[in-house]
């Protein structure tokens, strides 16, 4: 679940967002927006924030006092400073600023620092995988851009991966399919995840990643949904 907050005391710049946010992740994402008029109700809150869309000049909390708190309880929420004047850039950068960005907003810019934050947690996710060794069993730290595609192999599963080689895990694909990102990952088939981003090619009733030319099974019931899956991972880019 990607977690996306708007907190700005202007109505229209939070509308739109919020339309932005809808066109823009559609149904490719599953995401939570939560929007705030003021900084001081954005430090109240308790869920943790993925991408932050954060006003300056706000009543009660300004922008950079409540970017500096949020950042002590989670340096990783990636903030999208908005402001009126471009003199602010500087102090921006000062308290983590993702980007900035000068109102009135442009869906251009809108849509480049979106692609960029989600490039930025994906490419910094990472999972635990509880593996299975002769020797026991241990868990591996494993980078989600790291992940070439998962397969099940009974009631446990094998995790391809780019530097870490093939990890037998006893987790289930269900446990995967509800972990991984639904916006870099995608189940092709009852027995197989893949990663967008390793797609080379598709077929038929197949999909062909960028490793070793591996053909992955695609199902019939999957293919439409992989199509507009793939075109919208496509899109962000």
């Amino acid at each position: 679940m990607l977690w996306i907050a708007v907190c700005d005391d202007n109505a229209h710049v939070c509308a739109q967002l919020k339309e932005f946010c809808a066109t823009y992740l559609g149904e490719a994402v599953e995401y939570k927006l939560l929007v705030f008029n003021n900084g001081l109700g954005l430090t109240q809150c308790k869920q943790t924030i993925d991408i932050l869309f954060l006003d300056v000049e706000m009543p009660f909390m300004d922008g950079f006092q409540a970017a500096k708190e949020l950042a002590q309880r989670n340096p990783e929420t990636r903030i999208i400073f908005l402001t009126n004047h471009a003199e602010m850039m500087q102090k921006a950068f000062k308290v983590k600023a993702f980007r900035y960005l000068i109102k009135p907003v442009s869906e251009t810019d809108l849509r480049e620092s979106m692609a960029d934050a989600l490039k930025d947690l994906n490419s910094n996710a990472k999972v635990i995988v509880d593996c299975i060794t002769p020797e026991g069993k241990i868990e591996v730290l494993v980078n989600e851009r790291d992940i070439l595609y998962i397969e099940a192999i009974g009631d446990s599963t094998v995790v391809y991966t780019v530097d870490q080689g093939d990890i037998l895990s006893r987790r289930t694909l269900k446990y995967w399919t509800e972990t991984l990102s639904e916006a870099t990952f995608f189940q092709t088939h009852k027995s197989f995840i893949v990663s967008l981003a390793q797609v080379a090619s598709m077929g038929k009733n197949s999909v062909t990643i960028f490793a070793k030319r591996k053909e992955i099974p695609l199902s019939k019931r999957n293919a439409a949904a992989f199509k507009e899956c793939i075109a919208a991972y496509v899109k962000r880019l």
